[in-house]
């Protein structure tokens, strides 16, 4: 039987709507290890209160940039008893540092890089994307707790980001003035280290790097072996030895993770 023209099309339309339809639900890649999950959000699917952001991606910044902004990302709990922390302690900034570096070198001008993060007190989530010389960073969550209204209080909501140097809130034009997103916060791109709190007191140690795995997302860091000159041992030796001066590690675990760093590569 020959089909009419308007027929026809008709299907011809259904036919791209369906395959529209299983293309807009595929599976979203994602990179797991450890803990952490790593993943693209298109920037359609983020919202900006009305504000235009224009996506600099992909980001040209190095994993000793983004240790540097890790470590710079400071919190407190909105309660009377409430004190400034650090989002990620050392291990954490061990752990995210190597693969967010390659997903915002990596990331395309519509995508957003999004990371949860089993962390000691629970998940942190957090959606880091680059716009005018300076990384967006996002947090939905920290620590397993997430940022909304205290409804049990009854004000505020449960944390707010706390801004040092090279930093500051996210902020809104509005007709009754601006309005301010105190979980989002903007960094200078290149931050330089006076933007850290110098003094910063946790008990948590650098992990031990684990065992290379596979992505369709990042690649893995190429494997290296002793008496092959590696280019990232000084900014290794160099981040060390900030967490040292910081406090994030003690003296003896400092001389130990030095040695072995310059065993490996020497």
């Amino acid at each position: 039987m020959i089909l009419s023209k308007s027929k026809s099309y008709r299907i011809f339309l259904l036919l791209i709507l369906i395959l529209v339809g299983c293309s807009t639900t595929a599976k979203e890649k994602k990179f797991e290890k450890g803990g952490l999950v790593l993943t693209y959000h298109s920037k359609s699917d983020v919202e900006f209160d009305g504000d235009k952001l224009k996506l600099q991606h992909p980001v040209n910044v190095s994993e000793a940039m983004v240790r540097n902004h890790m470590v710079s990302l400071y919190f407190e709990e909105m309660t009377l008893l409430g004190k400034e922390k650090p989002v990620f302690i050392a291990q954490d900034i061990e752990k995210i540092s190597p693969w967010l570096t390659k997903a915002l070198n990596r990331a395309n001008p519509n995508n957003i890089v999004y990371f949860e993060v089993k962390t000691a007190k629970g998940v942190t989530a957090v959606e880091v994307f680059g716009n005018n010389d300076k990384l967006h960073w996002r947090f939905f969550m920290i620590g397993g707790v997430d940022f909304k209204k205290n409804l049990l209080a009854g004000w505020g909501n449960t944390w707010r980001l706390v801004p040092k140097e090279g930093q500051s809130y996210y902020r809104v034009d509005k007709l009754l003035g601006k309005k301010t997103w105190e979980n989002w916060i903007l960094v200078d791109l290149d931050l330089p280290e006076a933007g850290i709190n110098k003094s910063t007191r946790a008990t948590s140690a650098v992990s031990k790097k684990q065992g290379k795995e596979s992505s369709d997302l990042v690649e893995e860091p190429k494997a290296t072996h002793k008496n092959q000159k590696n280019p990232d041992l000084e900014d290794k030796l160099r981040f060390l030895k900030q967490l040292q001066e910081k406090g994030l590690i003690d003296e003896d675990e400092y001389k130990r993770k030095r040695k072995a760093l310059v065993d490996e590569y020497l």
